[in-house]
């Protein structure tokens, strides 16, 4: 059954019938193209999305879309954020026809209403052609297109130290989570390591053969991890090409060199771990989604060695610690404060 966007798009296949070249970006699952005539084709950056939608034979995935020719119209649903809704505005202006049609589609509860007067940035006026189904339809024509887009542009930089390891660089993108600066919960993990490896390590005890960042975003606990222990057979997966790029584009800012796999959870993930380091989504969208972290710790068995670690921070009120118990015969509390806390476990020998 169609999602809410996918009834919204159905309602509306008036405006999409002539279209000779048109493209879906952003979809969120596979409703919207199908629903859409065949003269369209959908992009996306999500590899679960990617997974589920790829039987329509209509569906790419990259960091930016590939386009023979210029599309003359474009369904694009409503990012997370005002930003990355004008770095996909950005991008369509350098990559239409003159004079196409552009649809933003979206949630009321995710920014529909506020993002739709970005659209005049690209048409000087947009229209609402429909609401239903808590979502809004816009309408604009690109009349201000420009002649190229520059991925490069809307990279942003930032530092942290460490007293172990000295500055780091991550490189991030709009729509990569902790754009910009790195978040509290990845700071809050990262101090938390710290003494924790000092131990280690004052202990002969040192972590080392192959580890996996899960959930990787921008690489920065990932670099963390490398800069600290140079030996390390590091791994990283996101289930976003825009972050395995950022990854890619930390690592090589840094002199660091590791294993990129843009992964579903930890369905594109092969092989066994000496441990696990994350920072695990719980959203999807606006909403709050438990699914990634709970199928991951259950699935985690299959992907650690004897006596494999898991360090993982998440927001203290989430329900993790009965999941990991289950997966785990070895669990603790390492730190824990009134906003986070990092769970240690640890397979049996």
């Amino acid at each position: 059954m169609p999602t809410d966007i996918g009834q919204v798009i159905q309602r509306n296949l008036e405006h999409f019938e002539s279209t000779k070249n048109g493209l879906l970006l952003g979809c969120a699952d596979k409703y919207p193209i199908d629903v859409l005539p065949t003269t369209f084709t959908a992009f996306t950056t999500s590899r679960s999305v990617y997974r589920k939608a790829q039987s329509s034979g209509r569906v790419t995935i990259g960091v930016l879309p590939e386009v023979a020719a210029k599309p003359d119209t474009v369904v694009l649903t409503m990012p997370k954020s005002k930003l990355e809704l004008s770095f996909w505005l950005a991008w369509i202006r350098a990559n239409v026809q003159p004079g196409a049609s552009l649809y933003l589609v979206g949630a009321k509860n995710e920014g529909i209403a506020s993002g739709a007067k970005l659209l005049d940035e690209v048409s000087g006026k947009s229209v609402k052609i429909d609401m239903a189904r808590h979502c809004q339809l816009w309408h604009a024509v690109v009349t201000d297109p420009v002649q190229c887009f520059d991925l490069g542009d809307w990279e942003t930089t930032y530092h942290y130290s460490m007293p172990s390891v000295g500055d780091i660089t991550v490189c991030s993108l709009p729509g990569i989570f902790s754009y910009g600066g790195l978040d509290k919960g990845t700071a809050y993990l990262l101090d938390t390591l710290e003494p924790f490896f000092d131990d280690l390590v004052k202990r002969g005890k040192p972590i080392d053969g192959d580890w996996l960042d899960f959930a990787c975003g921008a690489g920065g606990i990932a670099a963390y991890l490398l800069r600290r222990f140079p030996e390390l057979n590091l791994s990283c997966t996101d289930n976003s090409t825009i972050a395995i790029h950022c990854a890619k584009r930390t690592f090589e800012m840094n002199g660091l060199s590791a294993r990129f796999i843009l992964s579903d959870g930890l369905f594109d993930v092969s092989g066994r771990y000496n441990g696990i380091v994350s920072n695990p989504p719980f959203h999807t969208g606006v909403k709050t989604d438990y699914s990634v972290t709970e199928n991951f710790v259950a699935d985690l068995s299959r992907h650690l060695k004897r006596k494999g670690r898991l360090l993982m921070v998440a927001n203290r009120f989430l329900r993790y610690p009965e999941w990991i118990r289950e997966a785990f015969p070895l669990y603790k509390k390492l730190a824990s404060d009134n906003k986070f806390t990092v769970h240690l476990a640890q397979m049996s020998g």
